[in-house]
């Protein structure tokens, strides 16, 4: 089944979407620990169709007209409402509902995992703080005063996932996963390494047909190096033969965790900030934040004509 089709026939009421209070990172505490887990926070269709026109807006510029410019604001904020109204009303069509009802499930690909990714910096007394540097991917151009101060920052990237119930080899019990019982969900927070192993085990899945799917994780050798290996496997709750309400709570906690992911990230701060907490004098300041963001590699075509 396709992914477009897919996110079509997800339903439900905005009104349910609430947030919550807190969200635990996943977390595996014994070697050899085993767990199914699923990927249920993913980007907008509108964002794929974005990124796909901003790259042929780009490629079709002048270097005289890139001046100033990157990719991302190669398309004016105008430009990008115009293209998210469009595919509104493409999905409108293929939901045979009116535009104003298409709702933030209507709009998600399935497909497309969302990841939050930065650089970050830890010290005690100071806590957990975006780094001020200037990447360019994730090499660092330009470091920032936490730099200088703290050391080298570290990237991570941060996801939501649902952890399922689970039987004898990670099989799930359908029964009690349709009944929310031992279904979790959590925050799932991967150094760069392990994003990568993570990445691999996705493009894999995707060289042999699978684009949504779930993975059995195993926790390798001594817990505080927080090693996970991944087998990819076929994704229980976007099953065709899974009820709506199952698919659209699994959605509704990726929904629900994008504050509390991105937030994990650590705190955004200006530089004048951290010479106060360092118990410094502010010197020469340093512009604000960068953040490496996840590319999309997905054809959104189909969604314009």
């Amino acid at each position: 089944m396709s992914g477009s089709s897919d996110v079509i026939e997800f339903g439900f009421d905005d009104g349910k979407i609430i947030k919550p209070s807190g969200l635990e990172q996943f977390k595996l505490s014994r070697a050899g620990e085993k767990a199914r887990i699923s990927l249920c926070a993913f980007k907008k269709l509108s964002d794929g169709v974005i990124v796909q026109k901003s790259r042929e807006r780009w490629d079709g510029m002048s270097e005289e007209e890139r001046q100033g410019k990157t990719i991302s604001t190669s398309l004016t904020d105008a430009e990008k409402l115009d293209l998210v109204q469009r595919v509104d009303k493409k999905i409108a069509e293929r939901l045979g509902k009116p535009v104003e009802e298409v709702r933030e499930i209507d709009r998600l690909d399935i497909t497309n995992p969302r990841f939050w990714m930065g650089f970050s910096h830890y010290k005690d007394g100071v806590g957990t703080i975006r780094c001020l540097g200037k990447y360019n991917g994730s090499t660092l151009v330009t470091p920032g005063r936490c730099c200088n101060e703290i050391g080298e920052a570290d990237q991570h990237a941060v996801t939501a996932i649902i952890q399922y119930p689970v039987a004898e080899h990670l099989q799930v019990n359908a029964q009690l996963f349709k009944e929310r019982q031992y279904t979790y969900c959590w925050m799932y927070k991967m150094s760069a390494k392990q994003f990568k192993r993570l990445e691999g085990t996705f493009v894999e899945a995707r060289a042999e047909g699978r684009s949504t799917m779930d993975l059995k994780v195993t926790l390798d050798g001594d817990p505080k190096f927080k090693k996970h290996l991944y087998e990819s496997a076929s994704c229980v709750w976007a099953k065709e033969d899974m009820d709506p309400d199952t698919r659209a709570w699994v959605l509704d906690q990726g929904l629900r965790a994008a504050k509390h992911c991105q937030g994990s990230l650590g705190m955004e701060i200006t530089e004048a900030k951290l010479l106060e907490k360092l118990g410094k004098s502010p010197a020469a300041l340093s512009s604000g934040a960068a953040e490496a963001a996840p590319r999309a590699n997905m054809s959104y075509s189909g969604l314009l004509d």
